[in-house]
């Protein structure tokens, strides 16, 4: 989800407002996120996750992996 307040907050701009920070919201489109299946942002989609599974991180060798 940092990833998702990242990419907020750099396309609101300099100028953050509330307003620009949801602007920027909307702006993200389709965006990867470990363990959520067709993840995106819009205009009138502000759900994120259209599926959820639970993943495991190995940290031996840097790969999730689904749980459930």
């Amino acid at each position: 989800m940092a990833d998702v307040l990242e990419a907020g907050l750099l396309n609101a701009g300099p100028a953050l407002t509330n307003e620009s920070f949801q602007a920027g919201l909307q702006a993200i489109g389709e965006i990867d996120l470990a363990g959520y299946i067709g993840t995106s942002l819009g205009p009138g989609d502000m759900g994120v996750a259209k599926e959820l599974h639970l993943m495991e991180f190995d940290g031996d060798t840097g790969v999730w992996n689904r749980i459930s």
